[in-house]
């Protein structure tokens, strides 16, 4: 929670300090989309070795699209939403949500290599 100064004008600092933080956040998220429609690019390139792969990447592809189209600009807006009303903006659906991503993307590539191993 952000600390209210008796001065409006810190408080309109600080106002701007924690939405500038909240569009940092944004851009991160957007980043991390970016990178995992490359990775799914990637494995897009590499469908002749295995069609696992094909359907990791599409999904990848897909889950890129998701956050940032999607991920990326809601919780931005409920997060400057929260400051604005003095709340908390901590959520831990968020971290949550990533974690079963790369979870998932792990779990895949694991099966993917015991599978052509198996072949």
């Amino acid at each position: 929670m952000a600390h209210v100064s008796r001065s409006a004008d810190d408080n309109d600092n600080e106002l701007v300090h924690q939405v500038a933080a909240l569009e940092r956040t944004a851009l991160s998220w957007e980043r991390t989309g970016i990178g995992v429609a490359a990775a799914g690019a990637l494995l897009l390139h590499l469908r002749d070795e295995s069609t696992g792969l094909l359907v990791l990447g599409g999904l990848l592809i897909l889950t890129a699209i998701a956050i940032v189209l999607v991920l990326a600009p809601l919780r931005y807006r409920a997060a400057r939403d929260d400051v604005l009303a003095s709340e908390s903006v901590v959520q831990q659906w968020a971290l949550l949500s990533l974690s079963l991503i790369v979870a998932v993307v792990g779990v895949g590539f694991l099966i993917d290599l015991v599978v052509r191993s198996l072949i």
